[in-house]
């Protein structure tokens, strides 16, 4: 064990993305909804006081706003966190400024994690229409697309890659 903490989602299910030298993660289940960007450095008890934001260890937190489910995506110099209710949100990952958060869809979920590629961010939705946003600081819909056929953790990786492959 190099590092624990506490205070966080009490089920954590996101997986960490690391960049910049940080650990970025979140987890949304419980009474507080944290991101956090933790130093690759960090070792021992990293637990943030009650009303702090960092440490010595922690470079920035966000207390809510983070996903049960969704892993962050850190991409082309940002990071985005997507919620179950078609919120996205885009930060400086160095500072954790939020720079926009937009919604995706009208009464749709999303329980799959974003991917990336080629400057655009795949966001697809329970019911199988993956958005296309613009990567960057902008947000920009490019497009909303079918998938054809529902889109769920277990049932969409293979699927959301085939259509990956074919997309232009």
């Amino acid at each position: 064990e190099r590092w624990k903490m506490s205070g966080g989602g009490d089920v954590p299910v996101p997986t960490p993305v690391i960049g910049n030298e940080l650990i970025y993660f979140n987890s949304a289940h419980g009474r507080l909804s944290p991101i956090y960007a933790v130093k690759t450095s960090a070792t021992g008890d990293i637990t943030l006081k009650e009303g702090t934001s960092s440490n010595e260890s922690v470079k920035w937190s966000i207390e809510r706003g983070a996903s049960y489910m969704h892993s962050l995506l850190l991409y082309d110099g940002y990071l985005y966190n997507m919620r179950w209710n078609g919120q996205i949100s885009c930060f400086d990952p160095l500072t954790g400024e939020q720079i926009y958060r937009e919604k995706l869809g009208k009464a749709e979920s999303f329980i799959a994690s974003p991917v990336a590629a080629d400057g655009k961010i795949y966001i697809p939705s329970d019911e199988g229409l993956v958005y296309i946003i613009q990567a960057g600081k902008d947000f920009k819909l490019l497009n909303k697309t079918p998938l054809g056929d529902i889109c769920m953790l277990v049932q969409c990786p293979t699927l959301f890659s085939d259509f990956l492959s074919g997309y232009h």
